[in-house]
Parts: structure tokens; sequence; C-alpha cells
């Protein structure tokens, strides 16, 4: 039976669990990624694998999900910043 995790070992499983699926995502694709993989990259059984995601592909999807908010949030605030001019000089009249 997998053990009972508190509330932070479970946001660091998690939170390690899909560093792994981005890792893996990069260097192999979803398709040859198994769960052994990433279980044993998380440092967890497979069985407490199974606590957070019911398939790898759920897990791959979260991290998807996440890893685009953060892209988005990024491409936000780099449209939103002021734009300075100020190293630019008018042409003179000669």
């Amino acid at each position: 039976m997998a053990k009972a995790f508190d509330d932070n070992e479970r946001k660091l499983i998690k939170d390690k669990l899909k560093e792994g699926a981005l890792l893996f995502i990069q260097q192999q694709g979803v398709r040859k990624t198994s769960v052994d993989e990433l279980v044993k990259y998380a440092n967890i059984s497979k069985g407490a694998f199974y606590l957070f995601y019911t398939s790898k592909e759920l897990l791959f999807f979260d991290t998807i999900i996440d890893y685009h908010k953060k892209l988005e949030k990024e491409f936000l605030n780099a449209i939103n910043k002021p734009v300075s001019y100020t190293h630019l000089t008018l042409p003179t009249k000669a």
C-alpha cells in the first residue's frame, strides 16, 4: 500500500512529477516515457504515482497546461512592459 502524504509532500511530489514529465517530453516524448521512469525521477513508488494521476497521459496533460500558463504569463508581461524610446535620437536638419 502506498504511503499517505501530507499536503507539503503532495505538492513537492506533484511538482517533481511535472518537472520529470517536462524533461521526458523534451528528451523522448510522451509515448516512449514510462511510468517507471517518472516514479524513479520523483523518487516515489509506482503505487504512489496513482495517488496523484490515474495515467501518465493525465500527468503530461497537467504539465502541458501548467507550461502553457507560464508561457502565457511571460508573454503578457513582455507585451505589457512600457517601451522606452529615450535612446533614440531624432534626425537633425543639416
